[in-house]
């Protein structure tokens, strides 16, 4: 029966030899990553237990019709989130399945029609953007389910209802890029996707926490409250939506064991799912291989010739051409490598969360000086990170192409010295953005700002220089993943050293304010945290010059370690 459907017997093939590889080799990272699944589902499906359970359980039976609208409203915020996930999610894995997997080219000589070339890959690409995620919403509905007291019956169906959903954003999402690859090249898109993901994390990010949710449980204790918080909550119920379609499907299935009151719902997602699939296939069949074509071989203009971005003729004034070149080659990688840049994108959302806490701390006038404190503290601590994930990996991103600097006239120390002021440099900018932000935000005196900020630059130059001396010092050449170069004894060592150094700088900036307590300090009744006092200018001096001698004496033990090391490779 499989000699009929090739295609397929193709795909069962790879299944059982990557089965077969998984268990020779990758069975204790797959045990791993299981178990970690598996208590996250367990803490996931206690938590929704938890929230439905209140609703129909603990909340009076007189308020039932409002618990029966909260639960849907989360579902409806849940599967709507869910479903731009899996556009987001399959328009990330088509181009890997359509446009970057191996067994293309060979499948595309074979004498097979593009309709079922396409729904093959279409198939592939379902499973391998969906599967995963549709497991981490099963415990919502299995535990409403088991809320509303129902039968058997529904915890056959809900995963049928689920897996109907799950095609309509793979029929949409796998067009669209065959789509936009035939505009854009692959890797360019490929990395405006991962952007364009990081943009609304962020966005998400901001739209939930100014919902202020701790507010308004706090005041839903009576009837009159529930249905304000329930109003306040509201999301729009578009019936054209495959998300509503899913839930009032559910609803319909708990309010009435039968099919009859769900048939309408569950039509709807039928029918949907069907229409979706024909025309992903008549749309993606049409394109797929005369875009998987264009993504190869796409001539591409030389925008080096055109903006003096040239080895040679790219200078920097003040540095000699060998430095000016190897910032350029610099320039060129963190623009080309998405392991590079991304590593700075993914801090945008973290630093824009933070800023937005900062806005809806309470407590300002009582706490100011405390808050003063714990700013500059998250400040070094942010910049910190952005130097394990960037500036601690750089060496060990070069691999055995230092063997070219150690057989060159150009020396080690200057390698190291380059990427020290090349990478710093944004940091000192971010430190710049945001010490003025959060002391705007939080209303700190203007006069604080100069002081607080020298202090504050003056500890973003000994993070970067701990940060590229480490990296030098301890190398990670032999990684299969970028994040295993921070997460390795050498970045736990960095982190650990940078947050001593940030402990030393807080506890410096509040010494004043301890001495003045004197014996009193360990009272906590005669704190007083409404009086501001910055950093006197001997204190910024004196820090300034340590964090220049630290700085540099682990730039030198870099430097000096990596001109004496022999390999490059591991």
């Amino acid at each position: 029966m499989l000699a009929r459907f090739p295609l397929l017997h193709l795909r069962l093939l790879l299944w059982r030899a990557g089965l077969v590889s998984l268990a020779r080799k990758g069975l204790l990272k797959a045990i791993l990553f299981g178990v970690a699944g598996a208590l996250f589902l367990a803490f996931e499906t206690y938590l929704f237990h938890r929230i439905f359970y209140f609703l129909f359980h603990r909340v009076d039976p007189s308020l039932h019709m409002i618990s029966r609208a909260l639960s849907l409203h989360l579902l409806q915020m849940i599967f709507l989130v869910f479903g731009a996930m899996l556009v987001y999610s399959n328009l990330i894995t088509s181009i890997s399945v359509f446009l970057a997997s191996n067994d293309m080219k060979p499948l595309l000589i074979w004498p097979i029609r593009s309709s079922w070339l396409y729904l093959h890959k279409f198939v592939e690409t379902l499973v391998r953007s969906s599967a995963v995620l549709a497991l981490f919403v099963m415990p919502a509905l299995a535990t409403y389910g088991a809320a509303r007291g129902v039968g058997a019956a529904y915890y056959v169906v809900f995963p049928v209802l689920v897996g109907l959903f799950l095609i309509i954003p793979s029929a949409i999402a796998v067009p669209v890029m065959l789509l936009l690859a035939r505009v854009f090249p692959t890797r360019r898109l490929q990395q405006g996707l991962i952007a364009l993901g990081l943009v609304a994390t962020t966005l998400g990010l901001f739209a939930f926490r100014l919902l202020r949710v701790e507010d308004m449980f706090q005041k839903a204790g009576t009837a009159d409250q529930l249905i304000q918080w329930a109003s306040t909550f509201r999301l729009p119920d578009w019936p054209w939506l495959p998300n509503s379609w899913l839930v009032h499907a559910i609803d319909s299935l708990v309010e009435s064991p039968s099919l009859e009151g769900a048939g309408e719902w569950v039509g709807r997602l039928v029918v949907g799912s069907i229409l979706a699939v024909v025309l992903s296939v008549l749309i993606g069949a049409a394109l797929l291989r005369v875009t998987w074509s264009r993504s190869f071989g796409v001539a591409r203009k030389n925008m080096a010739s055109e903006t003096g971005l040239r080895f040679g003729r790219f200078v920097v004034p003040g540095l000699t051409r060998g430095d000016s070149a190897m910032i350029l080659k610099e320039i060129k990688v963190f623009t080309r490598d998405l392991s590079r840049w991304s590593q700075i994108v993914m801090m945008i959302p973290l630093v824009g969360f933070y800023l937005l806490n900062m806005h809806l701390l309470p407590f300002r006038d009582q706490f100011r000086e405390i808050y003063y404190l714990l700013n500059l503290f998250m400040i070094a601590f942010i910049q910190a990170a952005i130097g394990a994930r960037y500036l601690f990996p750089a060496i060990s991103w070069e691999g055995p192409a230092l063997w070219l600097v150690r057989v060159s006239p150009y020396s080690v120390w200057r390698l190291v010295a380059v990427k020290f002021l090349f990478l710093s440099a944004p940091l000192l900018v971010g430190t710049v953005a945001l010490t003025a932000l959060s002391f705007y935000i939080l209303g700190f005196p203007g006069e604080l700002l100069a002081p607080s900020l020298a202090m504050a630059l003056a500890t973003t130059i000994l993070l970067s220089g701990l940060a590229v001396g480490f990296g030098a010092l301890l190398p990670k050449f032999r990684y299969e993943h970028h994040l295993e170069i921070s997460l390795g004894p050498g970045g736990i060592l960095y982190m650990l050293t940078a947050l001593a150094f940030s402990f030393l700088y807080i506890f410096l900036l509040a010494r004043p304010a301890m001495e003045a307590l004197g014996d009193r300090v360990w009272r906590w009744e005669v704190w007083n945290f409404s009086n501001l006092a910055g950093p006197s200018g001997a204190l910024q001096l004196n820090w300034l010059l340590l964090s220049l001698a630290v700085a540099l004496a682990a730039l030198a033990a870099g430097a000096i370690s990596l001109s004496r090391r022999e390999e490059f490779d591991r």
